[in-house]
């Protein structure tokens, strides 16, 4: 192996490597860039798949809450708020001032509206987001106590 063909080698997987990280990075930069699409993706996404399955679809719509839940989802959703404030949408932590309302919500997730509304909104797109379900969070609540 000559020296020529060391350096034209070692050149082409530095090439490679740069390339690989700047389509990573690209790919996060999109992502991070505008988060509506992103939603917007995953929504369809959760669609495409729910039809697949032919189950209800759950969407979640930024300006009102989710308006139809099934019994079981509707149930796990009513434990957890029972749970959390007794169904309180005032109720307040005594042991966690960040956090408030029927789900105990954190308020920097509630932006300062303390509603019956946005608190119903911003629970199910916290749920929703982190564990898919209400059904999945009930279950997350149990093995933790928090969800």
């Amino acid at each position: 192996m000559n020296w020529k063909h060391i350096i034209l080698t070692v050149v082409s997987v530095a090439a490679i490597f740069t390339t690989g990280i700047a389509v990573a990075n690209s790919s996060r930069m999109d992502v991070n860039a505008d988060s509506s699409r992103y939603t917007t993706v995953n929504r369809q996404k959760k669609v495409q798949k729910a039809k697949r399955a032919k189950q209800p679809v759950k969407v979640i719509k930024s300006e009102s809450s989710v308006t139809q839940l099934s019994k079981s989802e509707g149930a796990a959703k009513n434990w957890i708020a029972y749970q959390e404030s007794r169904g309180d949408y005032h109720a307040k932590n005594p042991t966690n001032p960040t956090v408030y309302g029927k789900y105990q919500l954190s308020r920097t997730y509630l932006h300062g509206d303390y509603s019956k509304e946005d608190q119903e909104r911003t629970a199910d797109n916290y749920v929703y987001g982190r564990y898919g379900s209400w059904k999945n969070a009930k279950k997350h609540w149990e093995n933790n106590n928090w969800y």
